[in-house]
């Protein structure tokens, strides 16, 4: 898999060195899932950027909280690439990402950089990952989550994808619906590299995965609540979008687009059955 995608895109100064780079071997695994994944989610999800950053690698992500920011932390602690494809422009970057960008984060957008982030841009956003890679793997997630719009759209493309499920009884049912659709089960974490010419490497040990307790989100999250009268008429009781829109005074599109927002922070979560619950600050 070559970078012609990427480097059609949007780049930060960093991105734009490391896709000019003569030496690369221009080979591209995506790794996406679940925000609120798990703490087993979380650590598979460093393992395999660590994995294709030992086989040299790049891993590609959405730069979201959860399973995205693991991959590319666990890539950048090799001293591999990895490069974020954003759903806002460059301007717009979230901050979370600034502790990575520091480690050595590409940024990647297809919109200009004063784009603000939208619900339509994210799923774009999902197309462009799944283009750009050789190969795509989901660690949990739901069944209306945006990596199964990356998986499927991969799948569609004749590319490799690879599904880590959580436990039957978890909400993360959504790597069970790709298997239907054609995706593998991940089975062993070295199993994609011969997918993308990698070679099977030396485990990760113990001793080099973060220990993940708690709330990822809540660990990771350093915005103050947001300004939004949606968040502030949510609560620890699910509600649909229509009991939300009604309380917080909102047409049903607007509340819509602002709770989609609102979740890809990770100040509402979504249940399996499409109600919102809210997601407390930190203090």
């Amino acid at each position: 898999m070559t970078y012609a995608k990427l480097r059609q895109l949007n780049l930060d100064t960093r991105a734009t060195q490391l896709l000019s780079r003569p030496s690369s071997e221009e080979r591209v695994v995506a790794i996406v899932g679940a925000r609120r994944a798990d703490g087993y989610g979380l650590q598979l999800a460093y393992q395999l950027g660590s994995i294709a950053a030992q086989a040299g690698i790049c891993v590609l992500s959405g730069g979201a909280r959860g399973v995205d920011m693991e991959a590319h932390s666990g890539a950048l602690a090799r001293g591999g690439v990895s490069l974020a494809v954003l759903g806002c422009g460059l301007r717009h970057a979230p901050r979370r990402l600034s502790a990575l960008q520091a480690q050595g984060l590409g940024l990647v957008s297809p919109y200009p950089d004063e784009a603000s982030g939208l619900p339509w841009r994210f799923a774009k956003r999902n197309q462009h990952i799944a283009e750009a890679c050789g190969a795509l793997i989901v660690v949990q997630a739901l069944k209306t989550s945006g990596s199964l719009m990356s998986a499927r759209h991969a799948l569609s493309l004749g590319k490799p994808v690879w599904v880590c499920p959580g436990p039957l009884t978890s909400p993360h049912a959504g790597c069970y619906t790709l298997l239907e659709e054609g995706a593998r089960l991940l089975t062993d974490p070295q199993a994609w590299l011969s997918a993308l010419g990698g070679e099977l490497i030396a485990p990760v040990q113990a001793s080099d995965l973060p220990i993940c307790l708690g709330s990822p989100t809540e660990a990771r999250r350093p915005e103050p609540p947001p300004d939004s009268a949606l968040y502030q008429v949510s609560g620890p009781t699910p509600m649909t979008i229509g009991e939300l829109a009604e309380r917080a005074q909102m047409s049903l599109p607007s509340a819509l687009s602002e709770a989609t927002l609102l979740e890809l922070s990770g100040w509402l979560t979504a249940t399996p059955t499409g109600a919102f619950i809210r997601v407390e600050g930190s203090g």
